[in-house]
């Protein structure tokens, strides 16, 4: 099991329960900002992971929330073989509880859409610093908290780069 971090922590890996610590920075990945569109126009060429696509501070619709995930996003995710990601790090650094509550129900909602449309997903700490850190299990019970079953847990957490090879899109 791996985590995908910023920063490389000096601790071995199986004190928190992984095989090893993975940089971001060794993906080619794209934080999300937060809108849909805007979202889509970061797919560029070769990325493979997209970031907490539910970031950023779009305003709710009264019935609907913005989660930075839609239909057309989806679709092009899933045919350029594009990962989304799920970090604890957004969780964490939030400090008002009715914006993390707001939070947890975007991911919930990019859960249901990776799903339909069998996207990769991936459940990782993106910790900037060693008290960010978070421990295998607990990364378990938050996709589990997000409405992900146990196969979605454990291919979340067992990412590797997809065998399909990126194409080139544009």
């Amino acid at each position: 099991m791996h985590d995908f971090v910023a920063f490389v922590p000096k601790m071995k890996p199986d004190e928190l329960g992984f095989s090893q610590f993975v940089q971001i920075t060794s993906f080619r990945s794209v934080l999300g900002v937060g809108d849909a569109r805007k979202n889509r126009g970061l797919l560029k060429r070769g990325v493979e992971i997209l970031l907490s696509p539910e970031r950023g501070s779009t305003k709710d619709a009264l019935r609907w929330k913005h989660s930075g995930l839609d239909e057309a996003s989806a679709t092009d995710l899933q045919r350029w073989h594009i990962a989304v990601g799920f970090a604890v790090h957004e969780l964490v650094i939030e400090r008002d509880h009715h914006r993390r509550a707001l939070l947890m129900g975007k991911m919930m909602q990019n859960v249901k859409i990776c799903r339909a449309y069998k996207i990769p997903m991936i459940l990782c700490s993106l910790a900037q610093n060693r008290w960010q850190l978070c421990s295998c299990e607990d990364l378990r019970s938050l996709g589990r908290l997000l409405g992900m079953t146990g196969a979605e847990v454990n291919a979340a957490l067992n990412f590797t780069r997809p065998e399909k090879g990126i194409r080139e899109v544009f």
